[in-house]
């Protein structure tokens, strides 16, 4: 309904850790953005977060994938 520019993933963590680990929901993450482009899931994973909360990170974090 917004697109990949107006969302982004989120937790409960650690409180999900009840029913998951860290490692199995951001792995489902991974999953359902499998057959989107790298640029969007870029998007849902870091910018929009980054852009959201005004984090600024320095130029060498932003090339590693």
């Amino acid at each position: 309904m917004f697109g990949v520019e107006r969302c982004m993933f989120a937790s409960n963590h650690p409180v999900d850790g009840v029913k998951a680990s860290w490692d199995w929901i951001f792995c489902q993450f991974k999953y359902v953005t499998a057959g989107l482009s790298w640029e969007d899931r870029r998007l849902l994973f870091a910018e929009n977060a980054l852009k959201f909360y005004r984090i600024e990170l320095s130029t060498g974090l932003r090339g590693v994938k």
